[in-house]
């Protein structure tokens, strides 16, 4: 796809987002496996599940915005930006239908911050790759 004529709300640019969503979604879920079994067979404390939830919310964001980015071909900004912001958003409407609970604004605003902050790194380096 020529990224110069993808608009980020036109149908294009939303299937764009929506592959960059479901790569950074994918990416995260297999790093939380992983994480969980290396807790697992290195007996970590429980302590460590949050620091790999985090690791495993930053690389599936750039994971996300990195295709986005690379599909796009240009404005990885802009489509990181929605790819992060949409992976946030699946990941607290997850955590609500799991959880049952709403978490403290701390920590929506910090999941939500490495959510974009990633995907927007992605999309910039996918944009800019060689």
């Amino acid at each position: 796809m020529d990224g110069n004529t993808a608009r980020l709300f036109s149908a294009a640019g939303l299937k764009i987002t929506l592959k960059g969503v479901l790569a950074g979604l994918l990416t995260s879920a297999l790093l939380t496996l992983l994480f969980a079994g290396l807790m697992l067979w290195l007996s970590l404390p429980a302590v460590w599940a949050t620091v790999f939830a985090y690791a495993a919310t930053a690389l599936g964001a750039f994971a996300g915005g990195f295709v986005s980015g690379v599909l796009a071909g240009s404005k990885g900004l802009k489509f990181g930006t929605a790819a992060g912001a949409a992976i946030f958003a699946v990941a607290f409407l997850a955590g609500l239908i799991a959880g049952r609970t709403v978490p403290g604004a701390d920590r929506m605003a910090l999941s939500a911050g490495i959510s974009v902050a990633f995907a927007v790194i992605g999309g910039i380096v996918g944009v800019n790759r060689r």
